[in-house]
């Protein structure tokens, strides 16, 4: 579950940047449109960040439950959230330093940097949800292109834990092929005993 919700944020990750990029905003008269287009792209980075938060509390949770039964489950998930979060603090800075450069920080976005500072949650997407509501697409753009990056990262270290426990998806399906044979087998043979 935390491999397919690992590859699906990162392939989501990718097409949010693309709606990032976008049209260029000079010279360019907004429109209804655009703006629900804005609009849809920030809830969609919100909705991201949540999936995200979720997918870290998932991994953290299996990580504790395996610490004894699977060591190494357990350490591969740890070191995953570990620099997760580590990648999640270190965009948050690069962001505040951006804006503050460019002189582009609001208050509310002043406000979200201080609690992203002080909770290790993800909120790197809240912050380029925001950006992008309030019109600053182009601050929000390497707010997802690094947290693209940190979610491929995260997607291949869930991926090396998950093959360390289920060997890689090929063994699996071949495990499952095996199950139902065994499985049909079985129903066959009740199915004569019952017909006899």
């Amino acid at each position: 579950k935390m491999r397919e919700g690992a590859r699906e944020l990162a392939g989501k990750q990718e097409e949010l940047n693309l709606k990032l990029e976008g049209e260029p905003e000079e010279g360019k008269r907004k429109s209804l449109t655009g703006e629900n287009k804005d609009a849809a792209t920030a809830e969609a980075l919100k909705e991201q960040n949540r999936k995200l938060g979720e997918l870290m509390q998932h991994a953290e949770q299996v990580s504790r439950e395996t610490e004894f039964a699977e060591p190494l489950l357990h350490r591969q998930l740890y070191d995953a959230v570990r620099k997760q979060t580590q990648a999640e603090a270190k965009n948050i800075s690069e962001t505040s330093n951006e804006l503050r450069q460019r002189r582009l920080m609001t208050t509310g976005i002043y406000r979200m940097l201080q609690e992203a500072s002080a909770d290790p949650k993800p909120r790197a997407l809240d912050i380029a949800s925001e950006l992008t509501r309030i019109g600053f697409k182009e601050s929000a753009k390497p707010v997802g292109e690094r947290s693209r990056e940190n979610l491929e990262k995260l997607q291949e270290q869930i991926e090396k834990a998950a093959e360390s426990v289920l060997g890689n998806e090929v063994d699996a399906l071949r495990q499952a092929r095996s199950e139902l044979d065994k499985l049909m087998e079985q129903v066959a043979d009740e199915l004569r005993r019952a017909g006899q």
